[in-house]
């Protein structure tokens, strides 16, 4: 090992450039410039669809809260968004996925500086560089306006902070964890899950005179600094009248508190997402990585690392949403960590080091033939309906999203079809496009989109909807079940146009009475 180039006055390290430090230094960039041509090259180039489009168009209409409650808020991520709205591109729309690349690019990038300092191997970090860069959700949702990338790299980056403190005991780290842990919650409200081993990891410093009382007081300072951006809605909200009660409930999970609480675990749907994000054979070496967390000179780190996977999977584990899948981002990226501290256990001849550091790539070859082998099982999931301009296997099992300009086509398509006067009934997926061009760019003729681009409606009444099928005014997307009033499946005809099915009556359904 080389000589530290500097030190401070006082003697103790300071900036210290051994031949090791340059080459992770190195490292660490050529790590942030891969993936980030990897997402640039792979994100979507504008309008999308269901919360993807949704998160454009807050961006759009400035909205930091939005209409969801404030736990689907995630005024940080929105904030950023909306600073990216300056750079030199013409597309909002591609500005605001632009966030998800960058940052899921830095945070790979502080994965592999992560694993590299708590193993002392730049190969480690590599592989678990590697392994979270190509693993399936992440990817996926580095191509889409989604707000999990912020979040992982803000995870991320608080664990580096806990290393540099248990490497330095500089007490300022452990602000600036808290800190980051309250950016995380002013993001996402997965980020309060790591709140439980940070608070009994400063109460330990504190009782071993690790760090002084007013480290942990400036701690909790710096947590409600970074979760204001949150807290301050939930104030707000109380603030105009809402019972307190009622604002914690929200604060929770809102119309998913029943899913917040639920313990049962799925452990079907755990094996196959995370199989799905790691189908490769490197994905053992995690096994081997939590047996190597025993062998880390930090203690405390391997704890942190612990903790944070268990919590996190236990989580998604039973978090019954639609889109729980999403939910085991963090714990992915816990695997991968794992997977660095793995390859480091066991000692590799370099021709099956540089194979092992192949088949870490296994996933994207595995991921080309995925819709593919997917279409002939015809999954239920993706075979409920037909969406124009999106081949739903594709779109969900290919990550990338290179030149996906679909949403957009349907809009536009959808606008070009449905003749003036028209009423056009959507959902929450097929809506956001049209919303997108009704808000850049308006439309050319007099429309009613439902739901409306402004504003909370309710469901279109049963004699609204016949008053409106009479005149031959009434086109939907999907005559599908959850996709549509039933009132129109019971008593509409629907013929299909190119992207546009338009609903008359059934015959005789003239002298029936609608019920309002």
């Amino acid at each position: 090992m080389g000589v530290p180039e500097r030190t401070t006055a006082s003697g103790e390290p300071g900036v210290i450039r051994t031949p090791a430090a340059l080459a992770r230094r190195r490292d660490y960039f050529l790590t942030l410039a891969c993936a980030a041509g990897l997402y640039l090259v792979t994100v979507a180039p504008g309008p999308l669809w269901q919360d993807s489009g949704l998160a454009q168009l807050r961006v759009l209409k400035r909205d930091f809260i939005g209409d969801l409650g404030p736990a689907l808020s995630h005024p940080l991520y929105y904030g950023l968004a909306m600073l990216f709205q300056a750079l030199p591109f013409e597309s909002s729309a591609y500005k605001t996925n632009l966030v998800s690349a960058v940052f899921a690019a830095i945070a790979v990038a502080q994965v592999y500086l992560f694993v590299a300092l708590v193993t002392k191997r730049r190969f480690a970090g590599a592989m678990a560089a590697i392994s979270l860069c190509v693993a399936h959700t992440f990817w996926q949702h580095a191509a889409l306006a989604e707000v999990y990338s912020v979040s992982i790299a803000l995870l991320v980056t608080e664990l580096i902070f806990l290393q540099r403190f248990s490497e330095t005991r500089r007490p300022h780290w452990i602000v600036l964890t808290f800190l980051l842990n309250g950016l995380g919650v002013s993001n996402h409200l997965l980020a309060i899950l790591n709140l439980p081993f940070l608070g009994s990891y400063l109460i330990w410093l504190l009782l071993r005179k690790r760090v002084p009382v007013s480290i942990a007081l400036l701690a909790g300072l710096a947590w409600f600094a970074g979760a204001s951006l949150y807290l301050g809605i939930l104030f707000q909200i109380w603030h105009d009248g809402a019972p307190l009660a009622d604002v914690l409930r929200q604060a929770i999970g809102g119309g998913y508190t029943k899913n917040v609480f639920n313990l049962t675990p799925n452990l079907r749907r755990t094996v196959m997402y995370l199989g799905m994000n790691f189908p490769t054979p490197t994905a053992l070496l995690a096994l081997v990585g939590i047996i190597g967390l025993f062998r880390l000179r930090s203690r405390s780190i391997a704890a942190a690392i612990g903790a944070y996977f268990a919590i996190h999977l236990f989580w998604a584990m039973r978090y019954n949403v639609p889109d729980q899948f999403v939910f085991f981002i963090p714990a992915e990226t816990m695997i991968a960590i794992l997977i660095g501290i793995g390859a480091v256990q066991i000692r590799w001849r370099p021709w099956i080091r540089q194979l092992a550091m192949a088949a870490a790539f296994m996933p994207i070859v595995v991921y080309y033939y995925l819709p593919n082998v997917a279409s002939r099982l015809k999954l239920a999931e993706l075979e409920r309906r037909e969406v124009p301009y999106r081949n739903d296997y594709e779109y969900f099992l290919w990550p990338w999203k290179t030149l996906y300009d679909g949403a957009e086509r349907f809009g536009r398509a959808a606008v070009e079809e449905a003749p003036a006067g028209a009423f056009l009934i959507l959902d929450s997926t097929t809506v956001r496009p049209l919303h997108y061009l009704q808000s850049t760019e308006g439309f050319p003729k007099e429309l009613t989109v439902w739901p409306p681009l402004d504003g909370e409606a309710s469901t279109p009444n049963d004699a609204m909807l016949e008053t409106i099928a009479a005149s031959g005014r009434l086109f939907v997307v999907s005559p599908v079940r959850g996709y549509v009033p039933e009132w129109l499946l019971n008593h509409c005809e629907f013929e299909k146009g190119f992207v546009l099915y338009q609903a008359t009556l059934k015959s005789g359904a003239d002298d029936e009475s609608a019920n309002p």
